[in-house]
Protein backbone atom coordinates (compact mmCIF):
# COMPACT_ATOMS: atom_id res chain seq x y z
CA UNK A 1 0.00 0.00 0.00
CA UNK A 2 1.24 3.57 -0.88
CA UNK A 3 0.44 7.19 0.48
CA UNK A 4 -0.80 9.53 -1.63
CA UNK A 5 0.42 12.73 -1.17
CA UNK A 6 -2.48 14.15 1.13
CA UNK A 7 -1.46 11.14 3.33
CA UNK A 8 -4.51 9.00 2.39
CA UNK A 9 -3.45 5.45 1.35
CA UNK A 10 -4.04 4.40 -2.02
CA UNK A 11 -4.95 1.22 -2.23
CA UNK A 12 -5.26 -1.47 -5.32
CA UNK A 13 -8.05 -3.59 -5.49
CA UNK A 14 -7.75 -7.15 -7.39
CA UNK A 15 -10.96 -8.67 -8.51
CA UNK A 16 -10.96 -12.40 -7.43
CA UNK A 17 -11.71 -15.05 -10.16
CA UNK A 18 -14.12 -17.66 -8.08
CA UNK A 19 -15.39 -20.26 -10.66
CA UNK A 20 -19.07 -20.27 -11.77
CA UNK A 21 -19.46 -23.73 -10.11
CA UNK A 22 -18.08 -22.75 -6.41
CA UNK A 23 -20.25 -20.10 -6.66
CA UNK A 24 -23.42 -21.97 -7.69
CA UNK A 25 -22.82 -24.31 -4.99
CA UNK A 26 -22.29 -21.62 -2.79
CA UNK A 27 -25.73 -20.31 -3.94
CA UNK A 28 -27.68 -23.24 -3.87
CA UNK A 29 -26.26 -24.19 -0.13
CA UNK A 30 -28.25 -20.70 0.84
CA UNK A 31 -30.65 -21.05 -1.25
CA UNK A 32 -32.20 -24.42 -1.31
CA UNK A 33 -30.67 -25.44 2.77
CA UNK A 34 -31.52 -22.45 4.20
CA UNK A 35 -28.35 -21.36 5.44
CA UNK A 36 -26.93 -18.19 6.31
CA UNK A 37 -24.77 -16.39 3.91
CA UNK A 38 -21.79 -15.24 6.19
CA UNK A 39 -21.50 -18.53 6.96
CA UNK A 40 -21.66 -19.82 3.69
CA UNK A 41 -19.72 -17.22 1.58
CA UNK A 42 -16.82 -17.63 4.47
CA UNK A 43 -16.62 -21.29 4.10
CA UNK A 44 -16.53 -20.84 0.16
CA UNK A 45 -14.29 -17.77 0.36
CA UNK A 46 -16.56 -15.39 -1.45
CA UNK A 47 -17.47 -11.76 -0.47
CA UNK A 48 -20.71 -11.92 1.37
CA UNK A 49 -22.16 -9.68 -0.85
CA UNK A 50 -20.97 -10.87 -3.83
CA UNK A 51 -23.05 -14.31 -2.51
CA UNK A 52 -25.80 -12.21 -1.38
CA UNK A 53 -26.10 -11.05 -5.37
CA UNK A 54 -25.90 -14.11 -6.57
CA UNK A 55 -28.56 -15.66 -4.44
CA UNK A 56 -30.77 -12.70 -5.35
CA UNK A 57 -30.20 -13.56 -9.48
CA UNK A 58 -30.73 -17.10 -8.46
CA UNK A 59 -34.15 -16.78 -6.75
CA UNK A 60 -35.92 -14.18 -9.29
CA UNK A 61 -34.29 -16.62 -11.99
CA UNK A 62 -36.18 -19.39 -10.47
CA UNK A 63 -35.45 -23.15 -9.93
CA UNK A 64 -35.67 -24.44 -13.21
CA UNK A 65 -33.41 -21.38 -14.45
CA UNK A 66 -31.38 -21.16 -11.47
CA UNK A 67 -28.32 -22.99 -12.91
CA UNK A 68 -27.83 -20.25 -16.54
CA UNK A 69 -27.23 -17.21 -13.29
CA UNK A 70 -24.39 -15.02 -15.26
CA UNK A 71 -21.44 -15.14 -13.24
CA UNK A 72 -19.13 -12.09 -13.65
CA UNK A 73 -18.79 -8.50 -15.59
CA UNK A 74 -20.49 -8.00 -18.51
CA UNK A 75 -18.94 -5.74 -21.06
CA UNK A 76 -22.22 -3.08 -21.38
CA UNK A 77 -22.89 -1.23 -24.72
CA UNK A 78 -20.06 -3.07 -26.63
CA UNK A 79 -21.38 -2.06 -30.41
CA UNK A 80 -17.88 -4.05 -31.92
CA UNK A 81 -17.32 -8.01 -31.74
CA UNK A 82 -14.06 -8.91 -30.45
CA UNK A 83 -13.17 -9.71 -33.87
CA UNK A 84 -13.93 -6.73 -35.57
CA UNK A 85 -12.70 -4.75 -32.44
CA UNK A 86 -8.96 -7.02 -33.54
CA UNK A 87 -9.00 -6.29 -37.26
CA UNK A 88 -9.58 -2.10 -36.35
CA UNK A 89 -6.83 -2.12 -34.35
CA UNK A 90 -4.62 -3.98 -36.87
CA UNK A 91 -6.17 -1.50 -39.67
CA UNK A 92 -5.34 1.71 -37.36
CA UNK A 93 -2.11 0.48 -36.61
CA UNK A 94 -1.51 -0.39 -40.29
CA UNK A 95 -2.54 3.36 -41.06
CA UNK A 96 -0.36 5.28 -38.92
CA UNK A 97 2.62 3.48 -39.91
CA UNK A 98 1.74 4.31 -43.69
CA UNK A 99 1.37 7.80 -43.22
CA UNK A 100 3.75 8.52 -40.05
CA UNK A 101 5.63 11.75 -40.98
CA UNK A 102 3.21 12.74 -43.57
CA UNK A 103 2.29 16.39 -43.76
CA UNK A 104 -1.18 17.69 -44.46
CA UNK A 105 -1.35 21.00 -46.29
Amino acid sequence: MSVASRGTPSVCVLWAQTPKDVILAAVKEVAENQRSIRPVAEEYGINFMTLQRYVKKYEKAGPNEGNKISTGYLRTRQILTPFQENELAVYVIECSRIYHGVEVG
